[in-house]
């Protein structure tokens, strides 16, 4: 049997995948391995720099990674860089290191890459025309969307909008006032200005993954809503809880796991932003996203579709 690996490396981050292909020619996941690093670069005098400590935890959790790609081929494994490899000025050179260290091979993709990708994710675990409407990622340093109909990505709109930028650019830490939330909403609303003109009227958000399980998670035990879909007024209630509470009460919250603690109120503001500027009836949790998306090009060989660009 083939076996696949696919490493996703995000901001904050580091996803293992390793999937094989069962004999029918089915998909089946034997392992997944999450490591957080918040690797966000740091502002230099030169521009955004990885720092010693961040390529310190990168190489961790490669090493850490490394055994489950031990006898693949290098054609089955694809390891990617994300929004913080965009960013950093050193991305190539911390990617030959990591490299050096475990012979695991990366790629930068681009923003609309990176979308599109996700896209894909989801698209690949409906039923064939099935996903209308609009998918959104939240990364730590992009967001992403995409406008779907009849499962074909018509848009796809990558944002330095992630929970990391943002908490770096607005150092909210506790409750978010009137005029705070106005100056974010602002800066969102300029920044996302390409997605508005579209104009879209969406039954559906189509959340990929990630801090949208951990909603799925509060509106569970807060809520007693244990569904993956979500009404519009439960979405921007429970973003009023975040809004509305302290850093410790949030974190004595059930359902909020420590990796997201540190970034939830950044969370909340997007999609509290997304709710009030776009007609959407429903948030629907989705389970799969851009590891998804890649594994469903790694198998088929869809990779022509990265563009020259995309790559360091």
């Amino acid at each position: 049997m083939h076996s696949y690996v696919i490493i996703d490396c995000g901001t904050n981050t580091f996803h293992l995948n390793k999937w094989q292909v069962l004999p029918e020619g089915s998909l089946h996941l034997v392992h997944a391995e999450r490591i957080p690093v918040f690797i966000w670069p740091e502002p230099s005098p030169h521009g955004y720099l990885f720092s010693n400590l961040a390529m310190e935890r990168m190489v961790e959790a490669f090493q850490q990674f490394k055994s489950h790609t031990q006898g693949i081929k290098p054609q089955h494994c694809l390891a990617v860089g994300t929004a913080a490899f965009r960013k950093a000025l050193n991305a190539e050179q911390i990617q030959n290191q990591l490299f050096k260290a475990t012979g695991i091979r990366m790629i930068t993709l681009s923003g609309q890459d990176e979308a599109y990708w996700i896209s894909q994710g989801i698209i690949s675990v409906h039923p064939k025309n099935s996903i209308n409407g609009l998918i959104m990622d939240i990364g730590g340093g992009s967001t992403e969307f995409i406008h779907v109909q009849h499962s074909e990505p018509l848009a796809c709109f990558s944002f330095n909008a992630g929970v990391s930028l943002l908490k770096e650019r607005f150092p909210i830490s506790t409750i978010v006032n009137e005029n705070s939330l106005i100056t974010v909403l602002k800066f969102l609303d300029d920044l996302m200005t390409p997605l508005l003109k579209l104009n879209l009227v969406s039954e559906v958000l189509y959340g990929a993954a990630g801090v949208f399980e951990t909603f799925q998670e509060l509106a569970a035990t807060r809520y007693l809503n244990s569904t993956d879909l979500l009404e519009t007024s439960l979405v921007l209630q429970i973003c009023k809880d975040v809004f509305e509470s302290t850093e410790a009460e949030r974190n004595a919250w059930l359902g909020l796991i420590p990796m997201r603690r540190s970034t939830i109120l950044q969370s909340a503001l997007l999609l509290h932003w997304v709710f009030t500027r776009i007609s959407l009836k429903h948030l629907k949790i989705e389970t799969a996203a851009l590891k998804e998306g890649l594994i469903f090009g790694l198998v088929h060989e869809r990779f022509k579709n990265i563009r020259p660009d995309s790559h360091h």
